[in-house]
């Protein structure tokens, strides 16, 4: 019996800006199956429309990349593909991140990566040369690695709970993963 429940005049795009303290998703584009584009679109779009920030990072050209968002309609979700190797080259993801941190403020608690790749999770946590950083450099979701065929709407799903339920005061890290068809 939530006031911001059915029929109580809110949108749900209304209702994920009021509950979420997150301004960016960040996402592998490498590693997104885009042939998934249509339900892709569902939660891009509805995280677009609650004034969510969506950027695409790649290790290789992000023009490439961002056309390959565009042949799958999602690129107009999506404000920038970041690369690690154009223009500027970046040892990790968290090398990036730590950067925008610097150059455009932006703020860990305010930001979730979601990405497959553990070596591009840890990076978050971790220096390139090995060392603890400072801060943690935002909330982070993990996919498993066994997953082939794209992701499912059950773990878009749970990533989309986590887009609205993410901690204001501290950077969380979620694994999503699958037993005998539960998440």
């Amino acid at each position: 019996s939530s006031p911001f429940g059915p029929g109580r005049g809110f949108e749900p795009a209304q209702i994920l800006a009021m509950s979420s303290i997150l301004q960016r998703v960040i996402f592998d584009a490498d590693d997104l199956r885009l042939s998934d584009g249509g339900l892709l679109a569902n939660y891009f779009e509805r995280w677009h429309k609650a004034n969510l920030e969506l950027f695409a990072i790649t290790s290789g050209d992000p023009e490439e990349n961002a056309a390959a968002l565009r042949k799958a309609g999602l690129e107009q979700y999506c404000e920038e593909v970041l690369s690690l190797s154009t223009p500027t080259q970046f040892a990790s993801i968290g090398s990036l991140l730590y950067d925008k941190l610097k150059r455009d403020g932006w703020v860990p608690r305010e930001q979730l990566v979601i990405f497959r790749s553990p070596q591009a999770l840890l990076s978050i946590w971790r220096e390139d040369s090995g060392g603890a950083r400072r801060c943690t450099l935002g909330h982070t979701v993990r996919f498993p690695d066994h997953i082939e065929n794209g992701l499912s709407k059950q773990l878009l799903d749970e990533v989309d709970d986590r887009v609205t339920n993410c901690s204001a005061k501290l950077t969380t890290h979620c694994f999503l993963g699958a037993h005998q068809g539960q998440s």
